[in-house]
């Protein structure tokens, strides 16, 4: 029994990348699947439970010819301090999305770990035989890891299920207590996170705003953000509305009871989990059909966009930065010194705008939010000023001046077809040496070669050199980017930034296009 404790927390520490994945992957096990298979991670798996059975052999027959039992300890203890120092090595790689020891996750832990221990104590009782739980046990455990964890998370399942359900019931219940609380959905393929921040900067002029924090944008961050952080005394909440599948928004509209909405843009961003642009289409207008009789505002400019406003029933508003006949519109956007200045145009009347959040995209998510402050009664003259005060987001087209004079463009944030193209008009803009580097774009599915290549030969319109990160989009960014341009291949972004400080120097521009997560290679 002692053994098979130990065992199951080697193996336990052994997982700790396979926890960190499973929980990128919003506990969905068949993603998780996916990931293990395609990274060929099961190859590593086999190469050292192959490892421990030779090891263990080695101790067995040094343990015959000597016959020590001491041998066959000290053997066993050496096996555990090299598996140790090798997972510890492994485990304090560097994380760009940091693995967090949620309550969730310890429940998952505790269950995988008692796995571990009734699979090990069973076999070694069966076989009466200690060397067979170094022989077979840990060899076997350890090829079936990926499994034990999955098989653990869904006899979890029922258990977290009773525990989110408490947990909303308890958001809906404060919610309840705040009847005069306006609440405002945001949601489209791009943009959320810019709009939401944007919105809430200019109400906060008249209003207690609370928006969601970060990119919390799924049932269980919204209701965590409700329960912990939402102001009694709050008069209006903004929250993002995720989706990765059909009925998400709709599910979210309904649990929020949303009064207000905006839909930023429909593009091909999760298509690996919609499947179709159709599916994209139908679930982004569950806002709007949620919104039958209240307002709900539009970027027109968008093909599917427009579409839903067209059919929309009651009051809704559309904003373009192309058409002149939209509630509100923009013209004369320049981009200049990394300052983005424009016209604003609203019941015939005309303002200079200027504002530090970079590029056209932005001009259409300041319009978003301010055609719905204006309906909040805030004057044209006071949304303004409060946008001239606005500040960058993180990641998101941020402009960062280095200290040795380089120009950095951070938008590393979750890109998109959309966001990487406003990206590259942006850079176009900019003077001096352009280099981009990116992984490329990822959840595109079927047609995720077919995006990377048309990125690529967006790139090489703009770009004097290229920077590409990492294995997943390798092949079709290499095919689709112009080869008489400069292209570096590195394997991490680690590498990127050593290759920074030799071709970059004062005065250049430096576009940080997308930055995969852990589960990327």
């Amino acid at each position: 029994m002692v053994l098979s404790i130990v065992n199951a927390s080697v193996l336990g520490c052994y997982s700790q990348k396979l926890f960190h994945i499973l929980q990128l992957k919003s506990y969905k096990t068949n993603e998780f699947l996916k990931w293990y298979i395609s990274n060929k991670v099961y190859l590593f798996d086999l190469f050292f439970s192959m490892l421990s059975i030779l090891f263990c052999l080695v101790i067995n027959v040094a343990n015959i010819f000597i016959k020590n039992v001491f041998i066959s300890v000290i053997g066993i203890l050496f096996y555990f301090v090299c598996v140790v120092a090798f997972i510890n090595r492994k485990s304090a790689s560097y994380q760009k999305v940091k693995f967090v020891k949620t309550l969730r996750m310890i429940r998952l832990f505790i269950t995988y770990f008692f796995l571990n221990i009734i699979i090990c104590f069973i076999l070694n009782m069966w076989f009466k035989n200690i060397y067979f739980l170094f022989y077979a046990a840990i060899p076997l455990n350890i090829v079936i890891n990926a499994l034990l964890l999955c098989l653990a998370k869904i006899i979890n399942d029922p258990i977290e299920k009773m525990v989110n359900y408490y947990y909303i019931l308890k958001s809906k219940n404060k919610l309840s207590k705040m009847p005069e609380l306006i609440k405002v959905g945001i949601t489209g393929s791009a943009g959320k996170t810019s709009v939401k921040n944007i919105l809430s900067h200019i109400l906060s002029v008249k209003y207690k705003v609370f928006a969601t924090p970060n990119s919390y944008n799924t049932p269980m961050g919204i209701c965590r953000s409700i329960n912990e952080q939402l102001p009694y005394d709050a008069e209006v909440f903004i929250a993002e509305l995720g989706a990765k599948q059909k009925n998400d928004i709709k599910y979210l509209c309904e649990y929020l009871n949303v009064d207000f909405g905006i839909v930023t843009s429909v593009s091909k961003q999760h298509i690996s989990t919609f499947k179709t642009m159709n599916n994209i289409f139908l679930t982004k207008k569950e806002l709007p059909d949620f919104l039958t009789n209240k307002l709900c505002v539009f970027n027109i400019d968008d093909v599917c966009c427009e579409k839903m406003y067209v059919n929309k029933t009651g009051e809704k508003c559309g904003v373009s930065i192309k058409i002149a006949s939209t509630d509100i519109y923009a013209t004369d956007i320049k981009v200049d010194n990394f300052i983005t200045k424009f016209v604003l145009h609203f019941e015939g009347k005309s303002y200079d705008v200027t504002t530090c959040l970079l590029g056209s995209h932005n001009v259409t998510n300041i319009l978003l939010a301010t055609a719905l402050a204006i309906h909040f009664n805030i004057k044209v003259e006071d949304v303004i000023a409060r946008i001239r005060t606005l500040k960058q987001v993180p990641h998101r087209l941020e402009y960062i001046k280095s200290n040795n004079g380089i120009n950095i463009l951070d938008d590393s944030f979750n890109c998109s077809p959309i966001s990487s193209e406003n990206a590259l008009n942006v850079l176009q803009s900019c003077m001096g040496k352009k280099v981009v580097c990116t992984p490329g774009i990822v959840e595109g599915g079927k047609e995720q070669h077919q995006i990377n290549y048309a990125l690529a030969k967006k790139i090489s319109e703009v770009a004097d050199e290229i920077i590409v990160v990492g294995d997943t989009n390798r092949y079709s960014l290499s095919h689709g980017l112009d080869s008489t341009k400069k292209i570096y291949y590195v394997k991490n972004l680690k590498e990127a930034q050593f290759l920074f400080s030799k071709i970059l120097v004062s005065n250049d521009t430096l576009l940080l296009l997308n930055d995969l997560p852990d589960d990327y290679s």
